[in-house]
């Protein structure tokens, strides 16, 4: 159960989550090799006005849970492994997916699954994956991805998070999970920060965080090894799922949901101090705004296939 303070509309997560979802559902692996049909690997959202003792305390969002029990894991099966990763911003040791062994003590990569520091198989299955990461040639690596990771999941993953500026899904969220070992998965948890708001209800200070500054090896060597299958995945999307128009509507019917009456009580108990930041009209600006220009972003390093780490020039 989610207060959600930092945002008046209480639709900012669960938006982004249905869209999530929307995409992964396209995906021809994805769906199949996901064991959690009903959520498909996803946190899902419901409001509600809570009462208690007859007083209205407001709107919450309902959430569904994301861990190793939602995706169906078997905790006596060591090759079942869920991991968060912990640091993809900062280019430093800790790097998540920067280094040939990993170091899983929530350093790099914390573990949500049901294994111990002394589970060998946890580092032999986790670390055939860094060692690909680390040691092929590009050649290699596009080639041989699929025997590791669905490139499209991991594409999707990024264009997506690019699109909705959710900063926290590239520096410290990013979930990969697998139920064999060897073929991983990627999702996300926790849109506080997307559609140009901060976890605290401000405006991001940085206009474009995620797909300006990317660090980590693995998001960038999807675009430098898969630029024909960014470029196509991305027109794919910008006509259906990230369309402008498929994004606002969405955000709306999250709203509906809640209605005008129910807005207007949550606002007079609670009077969240985001004011016009979080309100619908700027979400729709901020979408106007960033789609276009993810365009140009996709459309540039397409055609350069030089990333440079996507610190791209704007002008």
């Amino acid at each position: 159960m989610r207060g959600d303070y930092t945002d008046q509309t209480h639709s900012r997560n669960g938006t982004g989550y249905s869209l999530w979802k929307e995409i992964l559902a396209t995906e021809k692996i994805y769906p199949e090799k996901i064991r959690d049909k009903e959520m498909l690997g996803t946190i899902q959202t419901q409001p509600v006005n809570v009462f208690f003792d007859g007083m209205n305390y407001g709107i919450y969002s309902l959430s569904s849970y994301f861990d190793a029990n939602s995706l169906k894991l078997d905790s006596n099966n060591e090759d079942e492994i869920l991991l968060l990763a912990l640091d993809g911003y900062t280019n430093d040791k800790d790097l998540a997916f920067a280094n040939p062994t990993a170091r899983l003590n929530d350093s790099d990569f914390g573990v949500m699954s049901h294994h111990t520091a002394a589970d060998k198989k946890l580092f032999t299955n986790t670390n055939r994956l860094m060692k690909f990461i680390h040691s092929s040639t590009d050649q290699e690596f596009h080639k041989n991805a699929q025997n590791y990771f669905d490139p499209l999941n991991l594409i999707d993953y990024i264009l997506f998070t690019g699109a909705l500026d959710a900063f926290d899904n590239v520096t410290h969220n990013t979930t990969v999970f697998t139920y064999d070992g060897k073929h991983w998965l990627f999702s996300l948890i926790d849109l506080d920060i997307s559609f140009d708001i901060d976890a605290d209800g401000k405006l991001l200070s940085n206009p474009h965080p995620v797909l300006n500054h990317i660090d980590s090896p693995l998001f960038k060597r999807i675009f430098a090894c898969f630029p024909e299958e960014v470029e196509s995945r991305w027109q794919e999307l910008r006509k259906t799922i990230l369309s402008e128009d498929h994004v606002i509507d969405a955000y709306k019917q999250k709203m509906d949901e809640i209605g005008g009456t129910n807005f207007a009580a949550d606002q007079n108990i609670w009077h969240s101090p985001t004011g016009p930041t979080s309100s619908l009209a700027n979400v729709t600006n901020f979408v106007h705004r960033q789609l276009p220009k993810c365009d140009h972003i996709i459309e540039k390093s397409f055609h350069s296939n030089l990333l440079n780490g996507f610190k791209i020039d704007f002008k």
